[in-house]
Protein backbone atom coordinates (compact mmCIF):
# COMPACT_ATOMS: atom_id res chain seq x y z
CA UNK A 1 0.00 0.00 0.00
CA UNK A 2 1.36 3.63 -0.65
CA UNK A 3 2.85 5.36 1.80
CA UNK A 4 0.85 8.76 2.70
CA UNK A 5 1.15 12.41 4.09
CA UNK A 6 4.52 14.06 5.18
CA UNK A 7 7.49 12.75 4.73
CA UNK A 8 5.70 9.75 1.85
CA UNK A 9 8.07 10.96 -0.99
CA UNK A 10 11.29 12.04 0.55
CA UNK A 11 12.52 9.36 2.35
CA UNK A 12 12.02 10.70 5.30
CA UNK A 13 11.84 7.76 8.56
CA UNK A 14 8.13 7.74 10.07
CA UNK A 15 7.97 9.23 13.53
CA UNK A 16 9.08 6.80 16.14
CA UNK A 17 7.43 6.16 19.77
CA UNK A 18 8.95 5.18 23.11
CA UNK A 19 7.33 4.13 25.93
CA UNK A 20 8.28 6.95 28.69
CA UNK A 21 6.07 5.63 31.42
CA UNK A 22 8.16 4.26 33.89
CA UNK A 23 11.04 7.19 33.54
CA UNK A 24 7.86 9.57 33.68
CA UNK A 25 6.65 8.18 36.59
CA UNK A 26 3.32 7.71 34.79
CA UNK A 27 3.06 4.01 35.39
CA UNK A 28 -0.83 2.18 36.50
CA UNK A 29 -2.05 -1.10 36.83
CA UNK A 30 -4.59 -1.94 34.58
CA UNK A 31 -7.08 -4.76 36.19
CA UNK A 32 -8.84 -6.80 33.67
CA UNK A 33 -10.01 -9.82 36.19
CA UNK A 34 -8.33 -13.01 36.34
CA UNK A 35 -9.45 -16.36 34.26
CA UNK A 36 -12.06 -17.31 36.93
CA UNK A 37 -13.37 -13.81 36.56
CA UNK A 38 -16.34 -13.03 33.91
CA UNK A 39 -17.52 -9.42 34.92
CA UNK A 40 -16.88 -6.31 33.32
CA UNK A 41 -16.74 -4.30 36.94
CA UNK A 42 -13.21 -6.25 37.38
CA UNK A 43 -12.12 -4.33 34.17
CA UNK A 44 -10.66 -0.78 35.03
CA UNK A 45 -9.55 1.88 32.61
CA UNK A 46 -12.12 3.22 30.61
CA UNK A 47 -11.11 7.03 29.22
CA UNK A 48 -8.73 9.65 29.61
CA UNK A 49 -8.47 12.98 28.52
CA UNK A 50 -5.26 15.54 28.34
CA UNK A 51 -5.02 19.51 29.25
CA UNK A 52 -3.22 21.72 30.54
CA UNK A 53 -6.11 22.46 33.60
CA UNK A 54 -3.56 24.49 35.24
CA UNK A 55 -2.59 26.52 32.68
CA UNK A 56 1.46 26.15 32.84
CA UNK A 57 1.93 24.83 29.37
CA UNK A 58 2.08 21.09 30.08
CA UNK A 59 -0.69 18.74 29.20
CA UNK A 60 -1.42 16.63 32.21
CA UNK A 61 -3.75 13.68 31.97
CA UNK A 62 -6.65 12.57 33.79
CA UNK A 63 -8.02 8.72 33.75
CA UNK A 64 -11.41 7.24 34.56
CA UNK A 65 -11.61 3.96 36.18
CA UNK A 66 -14.05 1.71 37.88
CA UNK A 67 -13.52 2.86 41.25
CA UNK A 68 -11.55 6.04 41.90
CA UNK A 69 -10.27 7.84 39.07
CA UNK A 70 -6.78 9.50 38.24
CA UNK A 71 -5.57 13.02 37.95
CA UNK A 72 -1.71 13.36 36.98
CA UNK A 73 -0.01 17.02 36.71
CA UNK A 74 2.43 17.06 34.74
CA UNK A 75 5.61 18.98 36.02
CA UNK A 76 7.44 19.02 32.69
CA UNK A 77 7.93 15.40 32.00
CA UNK A 78 7.07 13.97 35.37
CA UNK A 79 3.84 12.84 36.44
CA UNK A 80 2.43 13.72 39.73
CA UNK A 81 -0.79 11.87 40.91
CA UNK A 82 -3.04 14.50 42.81
CA UNK A 83 -6.39 13.41 42.72
CA UNK A 84 -6.92 13.92 46.21
CA UNK A 85 -5.38 17.68 46.40
CA UNK A 86 -6.98 18.32 43.52
CA UNK A 87 -10.60 17.33 44.68
CA UNK A 88 -11.48 15.65 41.67
CA UNK A 89 -11.70 12.01 43.38
CA UNK A 90 -15.40 12.38 43.46
CA UNK A 91 -18.20 10.74 46.40
CA UNK A 92 -17.03 7.17 47.83
CA UNK A 93 -19.79 5.27 46.89
CA UNK A 94 -20.83 2.09 47.87
CA UNK A 95 -21.18 0.06 44.72
CA UNK A 96 -18.04 2.40 43.25
CA UNK A 97 -19.06 4.34 40.48
CA UNK A 98 -17.88 3.45 37.29
CA UNK A 99 -16.22 6.35 35.19
CA UNK A 100 -16.44 6.44 31.52
CA UNK A 101 -15.84 9.98 29.18
CA UNK A 102 -14.35 12.89 30.51
CA UNK A 103 -13.15 16.28 28.97
CA UNK A 104 -11.58 19.26 30.22
CA UNK A 105 -13.76 22.30 28.64
CA UNK A 106 -13.96 25.94 30.01
CA UNK A 107 -18.04 25.55 31.15
CA UNK A 108 -17.88 28.83 33.49
CA UNK A 109 -16.01 30.85 30.78
CA UNK A 110 -13.65 32.35 33.16
CA UNK A 111 -10.38 31.24 31.26
CA UNK A 112 -9.55 28.18 32.89
CA UNK A 113 -10.00 24.70 32.22
CA UNK A 114 -13.07 22.70 34.05
CA UNK A 115 -14.05 18.92 34.29
CA UNK A 116 -16.72 16.80 33.41
CA UNK A 117 -16.90 13.39 33.91
CA UNK A 118 -20.23 10.75 33.15
CA UNK A 119 -20.44 7.87 34.94
CA UNK A 120 -22.39 3.98 33.79
CA UNK A 121 -25.99 4.42 35.84
CA UNK A 122 -24.49 6.75 38.62
CA UNK A 123 -24.89 11.07 38.58
CA UNK A 124 -22.34 12.30 36.78
CA UNK A 125 -19.45 15.01 37.82
CA UNK A 126 -19.05 18.64 37.09
CA UNK A 127 -15.61 20.53 39.04
CA UNK A 128 -15.08 24.01 38.81
CA UNK A 129 -11.81 24.98 38.14
CA UNK A 130 -10.17 27.22 41.34
CA UNK A 131 -7.64 28.79 39.44
CA UNK A 132 -5.25 27.16 42.39
CA UNK A 133 -4.75 23.78 41.16
CA UNK A 134 -8.02 22.48 42.76
CA UNK A 135 -11.45 21.68 41.44
CA UNK A 136 -14.56 22.77 43.48
CA UNK A 137 -17.59 19.90 43.00
CA UNK A 138 -20.35 21.72 41.77
CA UNK A 139 -22.39 18.59 39.92
CA UNK A 140 -25.74 19.26 42.25
CA UNK A 141 -25.78 22.74 41.75
CA UNK A 142 -25.41 22.61 38.20
CA UNK A 143 -28.65 20.13 37.67
CA UNK A 144 -26.02 18.36 35.20
CA UNK A 145 -25.67 15.16 37.13
CA UNK A 146 -29.35 13.66 35.99
CA UNK A 147 -31.32 13.75 32.94
CA UNK A 148 -34.48 16.16 32.77
CA UNK A 149 -36.66 13.18 34.30
CA UNK A 150 -33.88 13.28 37.71
CA UNK A 151 -32.82 10.13 36.71
CA UNK A 152 -28.99 8.62 36.39
CA UNK A 153 -28.37 7.34 32.82
CA UNK A 154 -26.19 4.65 31.59
CA UNK A 155 -23.45 7.52 30.39
CA UNK A 156 -20.57 6.58 28.05
CA UNK A 157 -19.08 8.88 25.90
CA UNK A 158 -19.08 13.09 25.65
CA UNK A 159 -18.34 16.57 23.69
CA UNK A 160 -18.21 20.22 24.44
CA UNK A 161 -19.44 22.62 22.11
CA UNK A 162 -20.94 25.86 21.70
CA UNK A 163 -23.78 24.61 19.53
CA UNK A 164 -26.05 27.21 19.67
CA UNK A 165 -23.27 29.97 19.10
CA UNK A 166 -24.44 31.58 22.25
CA UNK A 167 -20.66 31.87 23.40
CA UNK A 168 -21.20 29.01 26.56
CA UNK A 169 -19.83 25.80 26.21
CA UNK A 170 -22.53 23.11 26.22
CA UNK A 171 -22.48 19.46 27.17
CA UNK A 172 -23.95 15.96 24.75
CA UNK A 173 -23.94 13.03 26.58
CA UNK A 174 -24.00 9.09 25.13
CA UNK A 175 -26.05 6.54 27.09
CA UNK A 176 -27.08 3.38 27.31
CA UNK A 177 -29.38 1.33 25.02
CA UNK A 178 -33.22 2.41 25.86
CA UNK A 179 -32.22 5.80 26.94
CA UNK A 180 -31.76 9.29 25.22
CA UNK A 181 -28.41 10.64 24.58
CA UNK A 182 -28.53 13.86 26.71
CA UNK A 183 -27.89 17.61 25.25
CA UNK A 184 -27.04 20.26 28.40
CA UNK A 185 -27.41 23.80 26.94
CA UNK A 186 -25.07 26.20 29.51
CA UNK A 187 -27.49 28.49 30.81
CA UNK A 188 -24.97 30.40 32.68
CA UNK A 189 -23.33 30.80 36.28
CA UNK A 190 -23.03 26.90 36.21
CA UNK A 191 -26.63 26.00 35.20
CA UNK A 192 -26.55 23.37 32.82
CA UNK A 193 -30.09 23.21 31.61
CA UNK A 194 -31.27 19.18 29.83
CA UNK A 195 -32.63 20.46 26.34
CA UNK A 196 -32.82 16.71 25.07
CA UNK A 197 -36.59 16.83 24.35
CA UNK A 198 -37.26 20.60 23.80
CA UNK A 199 -34.57 19.91 20.63
CA UNK A 200 -35.86 16.88 19.36
CA UNK A 201 -32.84 14.45 20.22
CA UNK A 202 -34.96 11.81 22.19
CA UNK A 203 -35.13 9.21 18.82
CA UNK A 204 -31.08 9.92 18.17
CA UNK A 205 -29.50 6.42 18.92
CA UNK A 206 -32.62 5.51 21.46
CA UNK A 207 -32.21 1.31 20.54
CA UNK A 208 -28.59 1.95 20.62
CA UNK A 209 -25.95 2.22 23.38
CA UNK A 210 -24.31 5.53 22.46
CA UNK A 211 -20.66 5.29 22.82
CA UNK A 212 -18.39 7.79 20.91
CA UNK A 213 -19.43 11.15 20.58
CA UNK A 214 -18.82 14.14 18.88
CA UNK A 215 -19.26 18.17 17.92
CA UNK A 216 -18.07 19.39 14.70
CA UNK A 217 -19.14 21.56 11.91
CA UNK A 218 -19.76 18.84 8.84
CA UNK A 219 -21.49 21.30 6.40
CA UNK A 220 -19.20 24.61 7.25
CA UNK A 221 -22.34 26.17 8.09
CA UNK A 222 -20.71 28.28 10.73
CA UNK A 223 -23.21 25.94 12.93
CA UNK A 224 -21.86 22.58 14.93
CA UNK A 225 -23.26 19.63 14.01
CA UNK A 226 -23.56 16.41 16.11
CA UNK A 227 -22.09 12.86 15.29
CA UNK A 228 -22.71 9.59 17.52
CA UNK A 229 -21.49 6.20 17.20
CA UNK A 230 -23.75 3.34 18.35
CA UNK A 231 -23.27 -0.06 19.98
CA UNK A 232 -25.52 -2.55 21.54
CA UNK A 233 -25.71 -5.49 23.75
CA UNK A 234 -28.49 -7.51 21.97
CA UNK A 235 -26.13 -10.41 20.24
CA UNK A 236 -29.58 -11.17 18.25
CA UNK A 237 -29.86 -7.80 16.67
CA UNK A 238 -31.30 -8.83 13.75
CA UNK A 239 -34.30 -10.53 15.38
CA UNK A 240 -35.20 -7.07 16.96
CA UNK A 241 -34.70 -4.99 14.51
CA UNK A 242 -35.37 -6.43 11.46
CA UNK A 243 -35.57 -3.34 9.14
CA UNK A 244 -32.27 -2.21 10.09
CA UNK A 245 -29.76 -3.44 7.22
CA UNK A 246 -26.67 -3.00 9.31
CA UNK A 247 -25.95 -3.93 13.11
CA UNK A 248 -24.82 -0.41 14.50
CA UNK A 249 -26.43 2.66 13.27
CA UNK A 250 -24.00 5.36 13.73
CA UNK A 251 -26.41 8.98 13.86
CA UNK A 252 -25.16 12.06 12.40
CA UNK A 253 -27.63 15.38 13.28
CA UNK A 254 -27.32 18.83 11.49
CA UNK A 255 -28.32 21.73 14.08
CA UNK A 256 -31.10 24.20 12.38
CA UNK A 257 -30.24 27.44 13.67
CA UNK A 258 -33.88 28.99 12.49
CA UNK A 259 -35.90 27.27 14.55
CA UNK A 260 -32.80 26.15 17.48
CA UNK A 261 -33.65 22.16 16.47
CA UNK A 262 -32.05 19.76 15.04
CA UNK A 263 -32.54 17.95 11.71
CA UNK A 264 -32.34 14.64 12.28
CA UNK A 265 -31.30 12.08 8.72
CA UNK A 266 -34.82 10.50 7.36
CA UNK A 267 -32.97 6.96 7.26
CA UNK A 268 -29.83 6.87 10.16
CA UNK A 269 -26.63 6.58 8.25
CA UNK A 270 -25.25 2.71 8.65
CA UNK A 271 -21.93 2.06 9.72
CA UNK A 272 -20.67 -1.88 9.92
Amino acid sequence: MPAHGAGADDGASPPQFRDIGEEADLVYRITCGDSGTESLLDVNGQGACFLAYDSDGHLDLYLTNYGLNRLYRNSGGEFLDILEAAGVSGPDWKPAKWSMGAEFADIDNDGDQDLNVVNDSSPNFYCTNREDRTFEDVSWESAGTVNEHGESEGSKGLTVGDYNNDGRLDIFISNFVKQSNTLYENDGDNLLLDQTTALGLDPVGFNFSGWGTKFFDFDNDGWLDLFVTSGHSDERLELSFPSDSMLSPTACCGTNPVRGSWTLPAKPVFAR
